[in-house]
């Protein structure tokens, strides 16, 4: 595939990329995206970004995340849970009640679909101990 050699070309005809064969300023010969930046870059910031999340621990990312799209989208996410069927809502906090467990000495394992309650099994079994 061939690529427009400048910016203004590739922006005329409406390609993502362009090519130009000289290097950026970090020296990468590479493809550049329309919008100014060099592939290569970009893949370079994104994985100094992400060694810099993986510092902080997930939970507080996460949380902190969490909150964030609450403030962005506080009424559309009231508006899904008032919007949820209330026979969903109820399916969803009886669904353990169902669960007869039987342990035998030895190792147990716990297998199952994601979103089954393994881990709240395994926190309730912490609990009791």
């Amino acid at each position: 595939m061939s690529y427009p050699a400048t910016r203004s070309e590739a922006k005329a005809i409406g390609a993502k990329y362009y090519f130009t064969g000289q290097p950026c300023t970090r020296g990468h010969v590479a493809l550049r995206k329309t919008k100014g930046s060099c592939v290569e870059c970009v893949k370079e910031d994104w994985a100094k970004d992400n060694a810099k999340r993986a510092l902080k621990p997930k939970s507080e990312a996460a949380k902190t995340a969490g909150r964030r799209y609450y403030e962005r989208n506080k009424e559309q996410v009231k508006a899904r849970a008032i919007a949820r069927p209330h026979a969903e809502k109820k399916l969803h906090k009886s669904k353990y009640k169902k669960a007869n467990l039987e342990f035998t000495p030895g190792l147990n394992v716990i297998i199952g679909p994601s979103n089954n309650g393994k881990t709240s099994i395994l926190k309730a079994i912490k609990a009791a101990l």
